[in-house]
């Protein structure tokens, strides 16, 4: 820690934050190791996101067994039409940040919905529930 860091106060915020990460992460791997309900933990994990970054919304989208596409399984703090719009969201180019994440197995980060090319299709979606920024993060199973 330099004398800066700590004459700012960075030291003592940096010390906050990964104490709140350490507990959001007790909580979440006790709710698994209590074999909570899975939509519970996933609430939970999205609440957890939720408060690291302000005026955010999280949500965890998985494939349905078909593998064709993708359903919405937790969005505690999303209106329930946004997530009737992004069910049945299929993987493929400019299928907005998420199907696009999914479709190249990789993360997309989107600044400003409104102006980004792969989600020309979905520009109204970004403009009725106020979405500024996107960032999909794609999960596989070693698997898939």
């Amino acid at each position: 820690m330099t004398a800066q860091q700590i004459e700012t106060g960075e030291a003592i915020r940096n010390q906050e934050q990964a104490d709140h990460l350490l507990h959001l992460q007790r909580d979440i791997l006790e709710m698994v190791a209590r074999n909570a309900e899975y939509k519970t933990a996933l609430d939970a994990l999205c609440r957890a996101t939720e408060t690291l970054l302000p005026n955010s919304a999280a949500s965890i989208m998985l494939f349905d067994p078909t593998h064709t596409f993708l359903e919405v399984k937790s969005a505690p703090s999303i209106p329930n039409e946004a997530v009737d719009f992004l069910n049945g969201l299929m993987p493929r180019p400019e299928a907005g940040s998420c199907g696009t994440a999914v479709f190249n197995n990789e993360p997309v980060f989107v600044e400003n919905p409104q102006a980004a090319p792969r989600r020309k299709n979905m520009r109204g979606f970004s403009s009725d529930f106020n979405i500024f920024s996107c960032w999909p993060m794609p999960i596989r199973a070693q698997e898939h």
